[in-house]
């Protein structure tokens, strides 16, 4: 999950939709054992944040789910890492940024100074209708009515923090003033749970799943192989849609059954 959290993604990062179906598939597969997802992001809007949020919790439910955060994990980032069980970062890694808020440029000032005034004329009743157009002023009523709705929205990222961090609400909120913390100072103040390398935290999430391991390999040596039917390039294709043809045919030279084509596009991911 690197770069600008967006609902639909955008070049300069993630899309929180696709992050959250991605994680569902895997979670539904049966052939992952564990997920680890790997942080580096500022945040960004907050559609569909705490869907991604719902979406990885109910794939806790299946197996274990924990975040690496290297180098920031910010805002919106860091709520998406708290839906999972355990959060990792680098040392120098910062992690936090608890808060929301909501961005108005009010250029009426500027538009005087060019000799130039907006109406905007709503129907009755339209209080807060077409606010933030540009060149008009805010009033303090719509001031305040974006300040209740970035208060609504900071109301779901302290829940998440709360829940997710197991800590009470007040702790929750004595951390939501929008500052980052770097690595020692995050853990010990319950924002992340280790300090290590990346591989120390993929070792770590290998010893939660090693139980569920044990049952699939097991299946795998006394049911599956016995079984196993390579797949056609077709078969393949439609079975793994995002998978690169040059995959796909180093799967097919293998002999590879689909089960098998996509536990190790999984791994390759």
């Amino acid at each position: 999950m690197i770069g600008v959290l967006t609902k639909h993604g955008s070049e300069y990062g993630v899309s929180t939709m696709g992050l959250a179906e991605h994680v569902t598939r895997l979670a539904n597969s049966g052939q992952v054992d564990a997920i680890s997802l790997w942080i580096d992001s500022p945040g960004g809007e907050a559609a569909y944040i705490y869907d991604c949020v719902d979406a990885i919790r109910a794939a806790q439910e299946k197996v274990p789910v924990q975040a690496y955060i290297s180098d920031l994990g910010a805002s919106g980032g860091y709520a998406i890492a708290c839906a999972c069980s355990r959060i990792s970062i680098n040392e120098g890694g910062s992690a936090g940024c608890i808060g929301t808020y909501i961005a108005v440029r009010d250029f009426s000032g500027y538009m005087n100074k060019m000799g130039v005034k907006t109406y905007v004329i709503a129907a009755d009743g339209g209080t807060f209708k077409g606010m933030g157009t540009f060149g008009t002023e805010l009033t303090t009523d719509q001031q305040d009515y974006i300040k209740q709705r970035a208060n609504g929205l900071n109301q779901l990222f302290l829940k998440t923090v709360a829940s997710g961090r197991r800590m009470n609400p007040d702790q929750a909120l004595k951390l939501a003033d929008g500052r980052v913390h770097i690595g020692a100072e995050a853990q010990k103040l319950g924002l992340v749970d280790a300090v290590c390398s990346f591989e120390s935290s993929l070792q770590t999430l290998a010893m939660s799943a090693k139980p569920r391991a044990v049952k699939s390999q097991f299946r795998s040596s006394q049911k599956e192989a016995r079984t196993m039917t390579a797949a056609t390039f077709q078969e393949l294709k439609e079975a793994l849609p995002k998978a690169s043809a040059e995959f796909l045919c180093e799967q097919l030279g293998k002999g590879a059954d689909v089960a098998t084509a996509q536990a190790a596009w999984t791994a390759n991911l």
